[in-house]
C-alpha cells in the first residue's frame, strides 16, 4: 500500500537524528519487527478506541447489573473456544504459511485450501458442542449467576453459539494476514464491539435481546470482511478436500501440546469467571470492568509485540530468533514495568473517566478501581512471556514445555489465589493478583526449558566439530 510507505517515510524523517541512525543500524529482523509493531499499534489502538467506547456504554445502560453478568459469563464461556484456537493457529499456522510460501504458488494456495477445509470443519464441530453444552451448564445451576442473571443468560441460547464458528474461520484468513505481515486483522477484531456500541446507543431500551443481535452482526462482519481483506492480499478463501493430512506429524503433534497448553491457561479464566460468580453480587461485573482496562493495556503491547515478532522469528534462522527474543524480551519486560506504574497511579481516576455514569455510581468505581491495581502488576511478565512464547511457537521441540510452564503455573495460581481467599475475605482481589504468580512461575519454568534446549544443542555442535 502506497499510502503505507508514505506514512511510514514521513514519520522516519520526523525522528530525532540519533533515533534514526540507530533505527538504520539495526538488524534487517529487528527492523522487520519495529515496523510489524508499529502497524500493529496503529490497528489495535484504533480497535480498542471502539472497544472503550463499548464499555463505556454498556457501564451507561447497564452498570454491574444481574443482567450483564448473565450475558457476560455465557459471551466468556462461548467466546473461549474461539481465543483457545485462534492462539493455537497463530502459534502452528503462521510459521508454517511464513515457510509455505517457498513453495510454488499452485501448491502453496491447494494447502491453505486443504488446511481451510480442515478448519471449516473444525469451527462446524464446536459450534455444535457449544451449542449444546452452554444450555446443560446454565440449567444445572453451577455457574453460580443469580435468578435474574441466569433468566438473562437464558435469552442468549442457543443463538450465542453461532459466534464459535465464525470467529474460528476468521482467525484462519488472520493467520494468512500475518504470515504476509499485514495486521489490518487486528482492527476486524473490533467489529462485535462496534456493533455493540451501536446498538446499546441507538437501541432505546435495549435489553439482553439487543446485545445477543448485536454481537453475532459483529462476528458476521468480522468473519466477511477477514475474508474479503485476505483475498485481495492473494490468499485463497475457499476450501478444497484434502486427499491427505495437510499438515505434517510433527506439526500436528506441536499443536496438541500447545493446544493443552492453551487449554490449561483459557481454562483457567473461565474458572476465575465461575469463582467470582459464587462470591457476593457484583464481584464478577466489577472483576471484567478492571479486566477489560488491562486487556486495553496488554492488547496495546502484547498483541503489538507477538503480532510482529511471530514472522519475523519464524522465518529467521534459529541462533538469530533466539538473540533476537532474548532482546526483545527484556525490552517488553521494562515497557511494561513503565505501562504497571502509570496504571497504578491513574487507577481510580481512569475507571471514574471511563464508567462513573449512569447506573454506574461512585461505590462501583472503588470497587473496579480496588482490582484493577493488582491486575496491574502482571503487565511486565506477560510481555516477556509472550517474546518467548512467540519465539519457541515455530519449535516443535519446545511445544511440550509450554505445555509444562502453563500447566505448573496455573497450579501455583489457583493455590496462592486460595490461600488469600481462606486468609481474607477479598476474593477477588486474590484472583487479580494470583494473575502475576501464574505468569512469573510459567516465565521461570520455560526459561529453564529454553536453557535445556540451548545447551543440548550447543553440546551437539561441539560433538560435531
Amino acid at each position: 500500500m502506497k499510502w503505507a510507505h508514505r506514512l511510514e517515510q514521513a514519520l522516519l524523517r520526523v525522528l530525532p537524528i540519533q533515533w534514526r541512525a540507530r533505527l538504520l543500524n539495526e538488524s534487517s529482523e529487528s527492523r522487520a519487527i519495529l515496523r510489524g509493531i508499529f502497524w500493529v499499534a496503529f490497528f489495535v489502538l484504533a480497535a480498542k478506541f471502539v472497544a472503550a467506547g463499548k464499555e463505556v456504554v454498556v457501564a451507561w445502560r447497564y452498570g454491574t447489573s444481574a443482567t450483564l453478568e448473565g450475558y457476560l459469563l455465557l459471551f466468556n464461556l462461548a467466546s473461549w473456544p474461539i481465543s483457545l484456537i485462534h492462539s493455537v493457529m497463530g502459534f502452528v499456522l503462521v510459521p508454517w504459511l511464513v515457510r509455505l510460501r517457498q513453495a510454488d504458488v499452485a501448491v502453496c494456495a491447494y494447502r491453505q485450501q486443504q488446511v481451510l477445509a480442515m478448519v471449516w470443519g473444525l469451527a462446524a464441530i464446536l459450534t455444535v458442542i457449544t451449542a449444546c453444552t452452554l444450555p446443560l451448564l446454565l440449567n444445572h445451576g453451577a455457574l453460580g449467576l443469580s435468578l435474574q442473571g441466569r433468566h438473562a443468560a437464558q435469552g442468549l441460547l442457543p443463538w450465542m453459539a453461532a459466534i464459535v464458528g465464525l470467529g474460528i474461520v476468521a482467525a484462519w484468513h488472520a493467520c494468512q494476514l500475518m504470515s504476509l505481515q499485514k495486521h489490518a486483522n487486528t482492527f476486524l477484531e473490533a467489529m462485535p464491539a462496534l456493533c455493540l456500541l451501536l446498538a446499546v446507543s441507538l437501541v432505546k431500551d435495549a435489553d439482553v435481546a439487543s446485545l445477543l443481535w448485536a454481537t453475532l452482526g459483529g462476528f458476521v462482519l468480522q468473519f466477511v470482511l477477514s475474508a474479503w481483506v485476505a483475498r485481495a492480499a492473494g490468499m485463497p478463501i475457499l476450501p478444497a478436500w484434502p486427499r491427505k493430512m495437510a499438515l505434517s506429524t510433527a506439526r500436528l503433534s506441536s499443536a496438541g501440546w500447545l493446544l493443552a497448553s492453551q487449554l490449561v491457561m483459557s481454562g483457567a479464566g473461565v474458572i476465575d469467571q465461575l469463582i467470582l460468580a459464587h462470591l457476593q453480587q457484583g464481584s464478577l461485573a466489577a472483576y471484567g470492568y478492571a479486566n477489560r482496562i488491562i486487556a486495553l493495556a496488554l492488547s496495546l503491547s502484547a498483541l503489538v509485540f507477538g503480532r510482529a515478532m511471530l514472522p519475523v522469528f519464524s522465518a529467521a534462522d534459529k541462533a538469530e530468533s533466539y538473540r533476537l527474543a532474548g532482546s526483545w524480551a527484556w525490552r517488553a519486560f521494562w515497557v511494561g514495568v513503565a505501562g504497571a506504574v502509570v496504571i497504578i497511579v491513574m487507577a481510580h481516576p481512569a475507571v471514574a473517566l471511563l464508567y462513573q455514569r449512569g447506573a454506574f455510581g461512585a461505590n462501583d468505581t472503588d470497587a473496579v478501581a480496588h482490582l484493577l491495581v493488582p491486575l496491574a502488576f502482571q503487565i511486565p511478565f506477560y510481555l516477556a512471556v509472550i517474546v518467548w512464547v512467540n519465539w519457541a511457537a515455530g519449535r516443535s521441540e519446545l511445544a511440550r514445555p509450554m505445555w509444562w510452564a502453563a500447566t505448573i503455573g496455573c497450579a501455583s495460581k489457583f493455590i496462592f489465589a486460595f490461600v488469600l481467599i481462606s486468609i481474607y475475605e477479598q476474593g477477588a482481589a486474590a484472583v487479580s493478583l494470583a494473575q502475576t504468580v501464574w505468569l512469573l512461575v510459567y516465565l521461570l519454568v520455560l526459561n529453564k526449558f529454553v536453557k535445556k534446549l540451548k545447551n543440548r544443542q550447543f553440546s551437539e555442535k561441539r560433538e560435531r566439530w
